[in-house]
């Protein structure tokens, strides 16, 4: 069984407004802009684990800059060794250890890059928009070589070695397998924003009408209706989220296929991601939030600068995780904070 999951919704942008109430709720300093440890600064090139940050004085958390000055940063990913992120300004595929030291650029090849995943063995895919757009990967040290060549709006490796393309030209989603032959497609859809593996099932949304659709055997139907603005989208074994950005809201379809919001009033979510200890989102108004089924909702951190460009709110992967920590673009730097 393949199921995908997609969202259609619109990409306009306005502020959800409205005051947040959270259980349990902690909510430490932003990091200082200072050296680190040894007295350096924080230019991206020290770890800065012991000294780039600040714990709230009530024991909350501490935020980490792993890596400052990323202006050009646009898309994240992580495994339990690296971060990763796309510079769009360099056109490179940049990286640093989790647990913080030097930044190295693990390719440069001048184009655009987007959004990017990667695997446990340290493989990253991501997409390009530039001169010769489509999907590039790399593993390790080795040359960076060409996955699917054609407009990629978002994609997702699936368990099979098959990835989950969907067109960023006419709104066509296309399973590519591991040779780069992409099959007839699916669609076409209306803005699709994104598309996640859901197990082997592949999701993804039709901004433009306010939908979530799924592939399985081969089929594509429709999993959800009446969600205007789902842009993002994650899932876990509990089930599959989204955020709805106009309303602040973040919504969910379990796994009866009975969906319910988990979190309102949120200003402008722009980022989610899920693993099996919760839901994780970025706010326009500087928050990082965590919900879980236990837990309810958590603000892990406030006060951190947020990305300012609409296209990267509503199209970039910023926010992910790994067992311990949760990594995020600003628009600025690359920060980590422990869950």
């Amino acid at each position: 069984m393949r199921v995908l999951a997609l969202a259609t919704c619109g990409l306009a942008i306005v502020a959800a407004c409205g005051t947040y109430g959270a259980s349990d709720d902690e909510t430490p300093s932003p990091p200082a802009d200072g050296g680190g440890a040894d007295g350096t600064a924080n230019d991206g090139t020290t770890d800065l684990t012991d000294g780039g940050s600040e714990t709230s004085p009530d024991g909350g958390r501490s935020v980490v800059v792993l890596a400052k000055n990323q202006p050009g940063a646009y898309g994240i990913a992580a495994n339990e060794t690296n971060v990763y992120w796309t510079d769009q300004d360099l056109g490179e595929i940049r990286t640093v250890p989790v647990s913080g030291g030097v930044v190295a650029a693990m390719a440069t090849y001048g184009g655009a890059p987007t959004n990017l995943r990667v695997k446990a063995d340290g493989t990253v895919t991501w997409g390009d928009q530039g001169n010769t757009p489509g999907l590039r990967r790399i593993t390790g040290g080795a040359s960076v070589t060409f996955l699917y060549t054609g407009p990629v709006g978002a994609f997702a490796d699936l368990p099979n070695s098959e990835t989950a393309v969907v067109s960023s030209k006419n709104a066509y989603l296309k399973v590519v397998d591991s040779n780069g032959d992409a099959g007839p497609g699916f669609g076409p859809y209306g803005s699709p924003t994104d598309v996640i593996p859901d197990g082997i099932t592949a999701v993804w949304t039709a901004s433009s009408d306010a939908q979530l659709w799924k592939v399985e055997s081969g089929f594509a139907s429709v999993l959800a209706t009446n969600e205007p603005d789902c842009q993002l989208l994650a899932a876990n074994s509990d089930g599959v989220y989204w955020t709805r950005v106009f309303e602040g809201l973040i919504r969910k379809l379990d796994r009866a296929d009975a969906k319910s919001t988990i979190a309102d009033s949120q200003q402008e979510p722009y980022s989610i991601a899920a693993d099996a200890s919760g839901v994780y989102w970025l706010t326009m108004d500087g928050a990082v939030r965590r919900w879980s089924q236990s837990g309810g909702v958590v603000t892990l951190a406030t006060g951190q600068p947020t990305a300012i460009n609409a296209e990267t709110r509503v199209r970039s992967h910023s926010l992910a995780t790994t067992s311990a920590y949760v990594v995020w673009l600003t628009g600025q730097d690359v920060r980590r904070i422990e869950k």
